[in-house]
């Protein structure tokens, strides 16, 4: 058989699972990436106005969870196990006990601190004798030692009313919609179940410590189901694993490098102008490769990469080029032609969408789905990286906020996890910004981050700060899903467009969107879409789903189990129908 070609549009973790699948198959594999890294929203890069020119400025210490089956198959597939060169039916059995290059070894738990500075862990690990006698039980019982032990829930009424969330999450966590639509918030369906004011409190800096955003901001039932994942699968499950470096060294690099060596064509600092299409088929893609100009250095981020004049942004933060230094370093690259038998979009929702805002006779818009990619608009974030002159804390320390009352929802010393800052503390920290930490000048809130990193870490005040590195993440670059408004019902959960040989990938295309689960599964569906359009379903690859605890699943499906939830479906279904006159 003539090996077919694939271009697939981004390198972020999609693009890189979709290559890794089709290059062992046989395909002719060309990865398109504006940026001049890949990673995509999970990529950190280089501060090129650092004068030390290696410190990184975007951190990204990426939470790997055990439950994150697909993610840990492709770091131990590529990473451990090089020389294999066929699809793998079935994980170890022991997967977290297996050696990764890119992850610490398993760490437990984190703390959470409330507004007033005071520490509370939460932990997979029994601190008291009830917690001790409770870890005893099998799954998911065993987890309700988290909740006797965590200090979070003050009061026997908060932690009862913890628990009434956790029972429906068991119930339902495996559903996308019932018993409630993704039209609720986290923050809406905390309270429609009653929760104490304490608890959803609590709740709130969990939900900004995992995904940087307000629960206000959240797809309610995904975050039901995040529960039902870390609390209730396994024994001890909340315990992750952290990136021993920042995540392009750690992973990303990596990943790219294995599969040069299989064959894969990367092509950087490559912008896609247009996809071009031919009686309902895609043909190839216009791009415009700026990799041989001047490089220009951002003034926000300190990214070194490639002007381009269609697109005068960042490719990392998505700030414009000031005009002056624009005009200066203006280049003006011819279009080219990429032809191919499949393509695979990887791209930022809202950048797929910015390509036909244009033509109006676009085939693409006729995707039913497609239409409401214009509502994406991504979110924006503060990162930062303050150096301290010695060593400072000496725990593994990751930190949930609450951003009512703090400048960060998220802080850790990361000279704790990764070997080149042992002797020295790095704090990182990360604020989703909205749009409020924009009208503080960097001074400002540079002041605001280090007093508020001392009041959670009073051992900093024994140390001097000799670098603070600070960098702004707008929504042309970043994307997240904040908006509960638009729900599962507009969002392709399929790789499949109105083009038969484009497909889509991505973690916005998956309907739980977990973060870099959802967007390596997101990345095989689409090369299994692939392989399923080219006659070669014989050759694609599992995607696998965490075990589920013998007691969870009876507890999911047992007879009173079943009334509950047709009465939670009954009670769902009258609110949701339409009032009369």
């Amino acid at each position: 058989m003539e090996n077919k070609s694939v271009v697939i549009l981004g390198a972020g973790l999609a693009g890189l699972r979709s290559a890794s699948v089709l290059v062992d198959r046989g395909y002719q594999v060309t990865v398109i990436e504006r940026a001049p890294m890949a990673g995509g929203c999970t990529s950190s890069w280089t501060d090129h106005r650092d004068p030390e020119h290696g410190s990184i400025r975007k951190g990204q210490m990426q939470m790997n969870f055990p439950f994150y089956e697909n993610l840990n198959y492709f770091c131990w597939r590529e990473l451990t196990l090089p020389s294999i060169q066929s699809p793998i039916t079935a994980l170890p059995k022991s997967w977290t006990n297996q050696p990764n290059p890119s992850f610490t070894g398993r760490l437990d738990g984190f703390f959470l601190a409330d507004e007033g500075g005071r520490r509370m862990h939460l932990t997979g690990k029994p601190s008291t004798r009830i917690g001790k006698a409770l870890s005893f039980l099998p799954a998911p019982l065993s987890n309700l030692q988290i909740l006797t032990d965590f200090e979070g829930f003050p009061t026997l009424r908060d932690r009862l009313s913890a628990v009434r969330f956790h029972a429906l999450a068991l119930l339902f966590g495996d559903k996308s919609v019932p018993p409630i639509s993704d039209d609720w918030n986290f923050y809406g369906i905390m309270k429609h179940l009653g929760l104490t004011h304490e608890a959803v409190k609590t709740f709130r800096r969990i939900t900004y410590s995992i995904t940087n955003l307000a629960d206000a901001d959240q797809v309610g039932p995904k975050f039901m189901h995040l529960f039902y994942l870390a609390y209730l699968r396994d024994k001890n499950i909340l315990g992750c694993r952290m990136m021993n470096d920042d995540c392009n060294p750690a992973l990303i690099d990596r990943l790219v490098e294995t599969l040069k060596a299989r064959g894969v064509n990367f092509r950087f600092n490559c912008h896609v102008r247009d996809i071009l299409t031919e009686q309902k088929h895609a043909i190839g893609v216009t791009v415009e490769d700026c990799g041989h100009y001047a490089n220009m250095v951002c003034d926000n981020c300190g990214l070194l990469y490639p002007p381009a004049k269609q697109y005068p942004l960042c490719p990392a933060c998505g700030c414009a080029t000031p005009e002056k230094k624009y005009r200066k370093n203006m280049a003006k690259p011819t279009p080219e032609l990429i032809e191919a038998e499949f393509i695979i979009s990887a791209m930022q929702p809202h950048q797929l969408a910015n390509l036909f805002r244009s033509p109006d006779n676009h085939p693409l818009r006729e995707f039913r789905e497609f239409r409401a990619l214009g509502q994406f608009k991504g979110a924006a974030l503060t990162v930062s990286r303050i150096f301290l002159d010695r060593k400072v804390t000496h725990e593994y320390n990751l930190t949930g906020l609450d951003r009512d009352f703090w400048s960060m929802n998220g802080c850790m010393d990361i000279s704790n996890i990764m070997p080149r800052y042992e002797k020295t503390s790095v704090f990182d920290t990360l604020s989703d910004d909205g749009e409020v930490l924009e009208f503080y000048p960097e001074k400002v809130l540079k002041a605001r981050l280090l007093t508020d990193v001392k009041a959670l870490f009073p051992e900093v005040n024994s140390a001097k700060v000799h670098k603070h590195l600070l960098a702004r993440i707008y929504p042309a670059a970043l994307y997240h899903r904040p908006f509960p408004r638009l729900n599962s019902r507009f969002l392709p959960h399929s790789p499949a467009t109105s083009l038969a040989n484009l497909f889509l990938a991505g973690d916005w295309t998956d309907e739980f969107e977990l973060g870099m689960e959802a967007a390596v599964k997101s990345g095989t569906r689409a090369a299994n879409a692939v392989l399923e359009a080219d006659n070669r379903i014989n050759l694609q690859e599992p995607i696998y789903r965490p075990t589920v605890a013998p007691l969870t699943a009876w507890l999911q499906s047992n007879f009173l189990s079943r009334q509950i939830k047709k009465w939670y479906q009954k009670r769902y279904d009258k609110e949701r129908a339409p009032s009369r006159g």
